[in-house]
């Protein structure tokens, strides 16, 4: 494992603290830099690279545990958990928010299991504080505490009048909504704002615009709006960027959508948007960003009734590529169907852990496609739920395996 540190666009808006930014990976990288100065990015690396060795072996260990695992399952389990620390994803190396995101998102996951597979109910607080550290860090898994919540109520369906089900349920149920106040907390501190992090509608819209027409532009009523979309239209146009480009099939346009997003996305929607706004306007710096995150979920639904079914093709298509393919997808939604109606049946630990984690993948392979891109720095997350479910369906089967 190399030591380099490894930068790009994103460690420097992180760096800043903008307003588009997630906290918690703003708030780290400050701390460090402050602390070590010229070399915070070599003590990143070391904390990044350790605190992930750390949340790897917890998580290894309790599934090791849990499940009882032999020795090659534990082992092929371990090189699954390690492998985002080398090439190509390297996260430990980079100053971006996955260093931070996905050693965090193990030890969700391994307070989970206790949560859920031992009597301790103490374990639902450090599920609950680690999902907010997350999802400070990565808004994309907001929804993490309330999967849980989904097979805690059928653990506990049978006494689910009891005080410590309900306290428990209530604690993770309330977790995303004590995430969203922290979040804006944060951009009332810094930035003046009492607003969720501005950048989320201006991904989403993305994808419907760019299987948008220029006829489109007439439905938009807002004259703001209008003049916003119509710079960011005449320009991806011209850089031949748009659905409308490609007379093939809707693998070959998401394939334009896949390899140009941030060209469409940041540089076109999101730097006009804020252009208009900052000097046309002549609106405040944080003012900007905001009003384009208002103006893209306003516009939003227009492109979306006026291009559905092409939106809805494309959307799928988004989701189909981060399986590598639809037979992926369904097996996965059939395996998720298959250990919901086992575990409405019967809370079993395997079926209901299998349960949770093919909840996990396509949650996560939902958000990841309505957000943006289906790439692997999103996705990597659950390889390891694979191996496991897998696993854990053939042990079911083959009782030597």
């Amino acid at each position: 494992m190399a030591y380099e540190p490894i930068f790009s666009p994103d460690t420097t808006t992180y760096l800043q603290m903008q307003i588009y930014r997630f906290p918690g990976y703003s708030i780290f990288l400050r701390v460090f830099s402050k602390f070590f100065g010229e070399n915070y990015a070599v003590f990143i690396v070391l904390f990044q690279g350790v605190f992930g060795c750390f949340a790897v072996h917890k998580l290894a260990q309790n599934i090791y545990k849990q499940f009882k695992l032999n020795v090659w399952q534990a082992v092929v389990l371990l090189i699954i958990l390690l492998y985002p620390f080398y090439p190509s994803l390297w996260i430990a190396n980079n100053i971006c928010s996955e260093g931070l995101s996905y050693p965090l998102y193990l030890l969700c996951i391994a307070y989970a299991i206790k949560l859920l597979y031992t009597n301790n109910k103490r374990n639902v607080l450090f599920v609950s504080v680690f999902s907010i550290l997350l999802s400070l860090t990565r808004g994309q898994f907001i929804i993490f505490p309330l999967i849980v919540a989904l097979i805690y109520f059928f653990k506990s369906r049978r006494k689910l009048l009891s005080k410590t089900t309900l306290i428990v349920l209530t604690i993770l149920v309330i977790t995303p909504v004590f995430t969203n106040l922290l979040d804006r907390s944060y951009h009332k501190l810094l930035h003046k704002h009492f607003v969720t992090t501005p950048f989320s509608y201006v991904n989403a819209i993305t994808q419907p615009f760019f299987v948008s027409k220029e006829k489109d532009l007439k439905a938009i009523n807002n004259k703001d709006y209008k003049a916003i979309f119509t710079k960011a239209y005449n320009r991806v146009d011209s850089l031949q960027y748009l659905a409308s480009h490609e007379n093939k099939s809707c693998s070959e346009k998401y394939k334009i959508l896949h390899d140009h997003f941030p060209q469409i996305c940041n540089s076109s929607i999101h730097e006009q948007g804020f252009n208009y706004y900052y000097f046309y306007k002549k609106q405040d710096y944080f003012t900007s960003y905001i009003n384009v995150e208002i103006a893209c979920k306003a516009v939003m639904p227009v492109y979306i009734q006026q291009n559905l079914k092409s939106y809805i093709l494309i959307y799928f298509t988004n989701v189909f590529y981060g399986f590598k393919s639809p037979i992926n997808a369904i097996l996965i939604l059939i395996i998720c169907l298959w250990s919901f109606v086992k575990v409405l049946k019967d809370y079993k630990r395997d079926t209901s852990f299998i349960l949770f984690l093919s909840l996990l993948i396509i949650s996560n392979a939902l958000i990841v496609a309505f957000a943006c891109h289906s790439i692997q720095r999103y996705l990597f997350y659950n390889y390891f739920a694979i191996f496991i479910i897998l696993l854990l369906i053939f042990r079911r089967k083959f009782k030597n395996l």
